[in-house]
């Protein structure tokens, strides 16, 4: 998984500015829907992120078929709602068969 504005470890993304991340994974299973969840870590607790799109065929076309490579390539504004901090976010892509893709990324969410 990349993510625009990353630099070794730690990705700076802005709130209200647009963040790029694209993921490259093999399909293992075939699936017609895909549920994306994106969650950052806030006092312990995994929060989900509001207005991200959860819809991944809204992002890749539909079905996916077994052994397919994929490439997602995903843009969401951070919302002003998000405290500026250091976190860690993670992306699950569920299909109907279960996990097709996760990842995670350490960042410093500023304004």
């Amino acid at each position: 998984m990349a993510v625009d504005g990353c630099e070794g470890d730690l990705c700076v993304i802005h709130k209200s500015k647009p963040v790029h991340v694209i993921a490259e994974f093999t399909a293992n299973q075939d699936t017609s829907k895909i549920e994306v969840k994106v969650t950052g870590q806030l006092n312990g607790l995994e929060v989900p992120i509001p207005g991200i799109e959860t819809d991944g065929c809204k992002v890749l076309k539909c079905p996916l078929k077994k052994g397919t490579k994929y490439t997602m390539n995903y843009s969401v504004n951070v919302p002003s709602v998000v405290p500026n901090i250091k976190t860690v976010v993670k992306l699950l892509a569920t299909g109907e068969h279960g996990v097709l893709a996760c990842g995670a990324v350490n960042t410093d969410v500023k304004p």
